[in-house]
């Protein structure tokens, strides 16, 4: 029962730590919430997107030098 609290407060205190991360990537305009169109009742259904060009750029760039 001990480590399945550990594994749980580990999982809990990541999704604060991202939940964290993303708001203040949203707020200085690096990213942004993007809902299904399909899908607009469930609020649940949302992806990011990176909205500065520059970092949008940095991303794609090395995503392709992983691949290399």
């Amino acid at each position: 029962m001990n480590n399945f609290a550990v594994i749980i407060g580990m999982i809990v205190s990541v999704w604060i730590a991202n939940s964290y991360v993303l708001k203040n990537l949203m707020t200085i305009g690096v990213l942004s919430k993007v809902h299904a169109m399909t899908d607009e009742k469930n609020k649940k259904k949302v992806s990011y997107e990176i909205t500065d060009g520059m970092y949008r750029f940095w991303y794609r760039l090395s995503r392709w030098r992983e691949q290399q």
